[in-house]
């Protein structure tokens, strides 16, 4: 009884097909990017994290005997604020206190079952900060020049990410419901279907969640408002977010407007991604979903008017769902700059205990993608369901976990119909359903153990004739 899924690598010319058996298997290398000329950044703003306590005592110590102490926290961020003040630095904020990482330290070590190790929370979200400057220069620049300051880790651009779908599929007309034979779904719902307990969250264009084959599985928030309570400084304008939350209905990115309405307008993929991931099943109606009976947390994080393929809080959404209790947290779009922010974010929801799956990619190339390729990320490409080969347009290589079925899958969209898109923002809620399923099935289990399970269980087979993936 198996569940099939597939990868491959980068000097090999094969495709390989892993076979996930849930009873047993329910018992990536983050390649470093360079920055690509077509990266698109939010004007004047830059995130910076300062160095740890051990790092500035390995600083100080290289200070002559008799002198004061020449670096601290406070002092690094002065000498920030003095560097960027010709570029009219408004704002510098921290984007969490210690005292809301020592609250949620404190509800995970409650929430640490019998016989689990308690999962420690790291600090790096406590030694960041956002900064929001006037001037029209370059955020990579600015970044630049205050890089290489005593204490800084780091420093970078807040980079707009893009929705990783094909809305041209070759495959039009086909049933598009065909893949859950394939990787044998079928066999999995018959030890578990999940259940509403279960929560997977979308990071997208926001979801049509009024859509018939969507509205009973939808997520109620048990504490409107703790994300905000926890971190004012990201999550300020977060209220009564019974449903979840829209980092971006409208407006220019640098001034958006939110609320707590995140459904889809502009958008169809978030609704899309949603109906693969968590449709209502076995309802007599439209389709089945790999989650079953998960629900859904909809997060918009894009998908406006004005940019609709454009992702400008990806990783906001991410820590949203995390401190939101996310199970899951699929994320259906990339960049291939590798944000060292981003990666914060993803290891901190980690150790919350969610498991995050990214799409890796339509660039038809070993370029690695983000979130996907970071070391805590589920990187999932797409393969043909009927031929079980390499999708045309997805990304592969040595970044890339494992595949799932892209092309041609059929779901829900707007005005309560279904169509079909490819992408490998496809495939990857196909692997958020399976992930949903082995939460369910196994509860005392960590993220990172879900994730290793279902990297790591996996049967190469199928041979790739593809001369492009050739060395």
């Amino acid at each position: 009884m198996n569940i099939a899924t597939t990868y491959w690598t980068k000097r090999y010319t094969m495709v390989a097909f892993l076979v996930l058996v849930l009873l047993v298997a329910f018992g990536n290398l983050n390649a470093q990017s360079g920055i690509s000329s077509d990266v698109e950044v939010l004007p004047g703003q830059l995130i910076l994290k300062i160095s740890s306590s051990e790092q500035f005592g390995q600083l100080n110590r290289l200070r002559t005997p008799g002198q004061p102490s020449l670096f601290s926290v406070e002092q690094t961020l002065e000498a920030v604020q003095a560097s960027l003040a010709p570029y009219g630095i408004k704002d510098m904020s921290q984007l969490m206190t210690r005292e809301s990482l020592d609250e949620l330290r404190i509800d995970r070590l409650q929430r640490t079952l019998p016989g689990e190790l308690p999962t420690g929370l790291s600090d790096d979200l406590v030694r960041t900060y956002f900064i929001s400057y006037d001037s029209d220069v370059d955020p990579f620049f600015l970044a630049g020049k205050i890089q290489n300051l005593p204490g800084v880790e780091y420093a970078e651009p807040h980079v707009l990410m893009e929705l990783h779908y094909e809305p041209n599929d070759p495959l039009l007309g086909s049933s598009g419901q065909d893949y859950f034979q394939l990787q044998r779904f079928d066999k999995a719902w018959d030890i578990t279907k999940s259940s509403r307990d279960i929560v997977i969250a979308i990071v997208d264009s926001g979801v049509d969640y009024n859509h018939p084959d969507l509205r009973e599985n939808l997520w109620r928030n048990p504490d409107p408002g703790r994300a905000r309570r926890l971190i004012p400084g990201v999550f300020n304008a977060v209220e009564n977010d019974t449903i979840g939350w829209n980092f971006w209905a409208s407006g220019p990115i640098t001034n958006p407007t939110q609320n707590a309405n995140p459904i889809g307008t502009a958008q169809s993929h978030g609704t899309h991604v949603a109906g693969i991931a968590a449709a209502v099943s076995d309802n007599g109606i439209g389709i089945a979903s790999a989650g079953f009976n998960s629900t859904y947390m909809p997060v918009r994080a894009g998908g406006t008017e004005e940019a609709p393929r454009s992702i400008g809080f990806g990783y906001q959404g991410i820590l949203y769902a995390s401190l939101n209790g996310a199970h899951v947290i699929n994320c259906s779009f990339g960049s291939d700059f590798n944000s060292q922010f981003g990666e914060d974010v993803v290891n901190f929801a980690t150790e919350l205990g969610s498991v995050i799956v990214g799409s890796a990619g339509n660039g038809n190339s070993e370029v690695p993608n983000y979130p996907a390729s970071y070391e805590n990320v589920l990187s999932v490409a797409s393969v043909v369901t009927a031929s079980r080969v390499k999708s045309s347009f997805s990304t592969y290589g040595y970044g890339v976990d494992v595949a799932a079925t892209g092309s041609g899958i059929l779901s829900t969209v707007f005005n309560n119909t279904y169509a079909l898109n490819s992408g490998t923002s496809m495939s990857a809620p196909v692997v958020s359903g399976l992930a949903a399923l082995v939460v369910h099935q196994n509860p005392d289990w960590s993220a990172e153990r879900v994730l290793g399970q279902i990297r790591g269980t996996a049967d190469d087979a199928v041979y790739v004739s593809n001369p492009t993936f050739m060395d």
